[in-house]
């Protein structure tokens, strides 16, 4: 990590490490963040955790701006098939004292980032609107601040104008310090605007006509509600018909450091052998997400042959 940490320093462009299996690459991580002066992001592979897809949309809104100097990625996580960068960035905001933002904007912005609206905000990904003052709790973004803390904001609006930002404490609601600004990343990887979700609506039910299968109701009723479903990832490919890949996050100019080659190609082999399996909260009359669905070996073989072309280390 020292020598990594290093040569991210001194190379002058981002680069991206690359560990075999996701354990690797999450210790690697927090060792990298010991010793780099400055920030670092870390990928991990797709699970039921909502803190783990808040950490993936930290860092793929980083690797998306071109901003991020270096990322740990594990090879499962490289392989996934992703929201166009655009779309995940279209989906972020920031606030800041003395913006101009309406109140019908800003709640589109929130409704469309997936962010679920509570009487009191206690856990992220929700937002509260009392009178003047909105309360949100955003996923931290991986550009921010070491001095920013990881905690919910409350924003004092005048009109459509921001008065004043401060962070406060959800278990006792009190401010804690006041703040210049705030990103407001989103809390889905797929951003729920009506054109997507739309796109997914029309292609489930095609899917539906053709299996003569039944896409569950809840599904159908949160698409045309724009809200978040579980298992909501696995079915990007009904938002967009051509999802992105990591090689479209990263900066042209990126270097790639491969750790143990050896382990990543027996990973990547074994990858396009038996898949990947995905936990998809789904009934037997659903349509079969496109996650879901074999072609790892494609997926891998078209990595390896982008990775083959970048600079590596």
């Amino acid at each position: 990590a020292l020598i990594l940490s290093r040569i991210a320093h001194r190379a002058r462009r981002p680069l991206v490490v690359l560990a075999s299996s996701s354990a690797e690459a999450e210790l690697l991580a927090k060792d990298l963040q010991v010793f780099f002066r400055g920030p670092v992001g870390f990928l991990p592979e797709r699970d039921e955790d909502p803190e783990t897809g808040y950490q993936r949309i930290a860092c793929l809104a980083g690797l998306a701006t071109k901003e991020l100097p270096l990322a740990v990625v594990s090879l499962r996580a490289a392989l996934e098939r992703l929201s166009p960068p655009s779309a995940l960035l279209g989906a972020a905001f920031t606030l800041y004292v003395g913006r101009l933002i309406a109140r019908d904007e800003l709640l589109a912005a929130l409704e469309v980032g997936g962010y679920r609206r509570v009487n009191q905000v206690t856990y992220r990904g929700e937002y509260s609107l009392r009178g003047n003052l909105l309360d949100l709790f955003p996923p931290k973004s991986v550009l921010s601040r070491v001095e920013e803390s990881d905690l919910p904001v409350r924003a004092e609006f005048f009109g459509d104008e921001v008065l004043e930002l401060r962070v406060f404490d959800p278990a006792t609601q009190r401010s804690v310090r006041p703040t210049e600004q705030v990103t407001v990343l989103p809390v889905v990887e797929v951003p729920l605007t009506g054109e997507a979700c739309q796109q997914a609506l029309d292609a489930l039910r095609k899917v539906e006509k053709a299996q003569g299968g039944s896409v569950p109701s809840e599904i159908i009723k949160a698409l045309e509600e724009r809200r978040p479903f579980p298992g909501l990832d696995t079915y990007l490919p009904y938002f967009y018909p051509e999802p992105a890949d990591l090689m479209q996050y990263v900066a042209p100019d990126t270097v790639w450091v491969l750790v143990d080659q050896s382990g990543l190609k027996a990973n990547g082999a074994s990858l396009a052998e038996h898949g990947m399996e995905i936990s998809v909260p789904r009934t037997s009359k659903s349509p079969v997400p496109p996650f879901c669905k074999g072609g790892m070996g494609d997926l891998w073989s078209a990595f390896e042959a982008q990775l083959s072309l970048m600079p590596r280390i």
